[in-house]
């Protein structure tokens, strides 16, 4: 028996035992697992991100959907020279560029401790390639475009989610975390 777990942990269950078998699967809640009916080593998981496949299972996950292709944008995040894309995935496009470049979300779900695919963000006006991105109940910061992240002094209250960071466009901003029980400001 396979379980994933909404902070993108996934289990194995041998009899009643159960053990961690996330290692290189990366961060992210399952929308669907497949066993092979004909070894149940091969364990195929798939979400809104992509799709990874284990034929030992779960010593490791290699990503098996290239080729496939699919997008959906949810909303986008502008910022003087750039512009972010929120949906599936999180990618950035610079003034100018013909192709996006995909940021990798999983620096930012594991500094939460989240592990879903829905993310709001809004740019830092005041950094070239600063970011401020939400999952679920947690606000995280980056300077270097998600490369490295940092939890922020976001306090929530049980079960909320964040749904919209607006920011005032002057500097120094001022950047608000809306969410279903709450509306909160920041000016730091």
């Amino acid at each position: 028996l396979y379980e994933g777990q909404i902070d993108g942990s996934f289990l194995r269950r041998n009899g009643s035992t159960w053990s961690y078998i996330t290692n290189d699967l990366g961060s992210f809640s399952p929308r669907s697992i497949a066993v092979s009916p004909d070894d149940s080593a091969k364990v195929a998981v798939a979400n809104v991100r992509g799709l990874w496949v284990t034929t030992n299972g779960g010593g490791n996950w290699p990503r098996s959907d290239s080729g496939l292709v699919s997008s959906a944008v949810s909303g986008f995040a502008i910022a003087s020279g750039r512009t972010y894309a929120e949906g599936n995935a999180l990618a950035k496009l610079e003034d100018g560029a013909d192709a996006v470049t995909e940021i990798d979300e999983d620096a930012l779900f594991q500094t939460l401790n989240r592990g879903s695919s829905s993310t709001v963000l809004t740019p830092v006006i005041e950094s070239s390639g600063g970011l401020i991105a939400a999952v679920g109940d947690r606000i995280g910061r980056s300077l270097n475009d998600g490369v490295t992240w940092s939890l922020t002094g976001y306090c929530s209250t049980a079960n909320d989610v964040v749904v919209d960071l607006p920011a005032t466009t002057t500097a120094p901003s001022i950047y608000y975390a809306s969410s279903a029980f709450t509306l909160q400001r920041s000016i730091d």
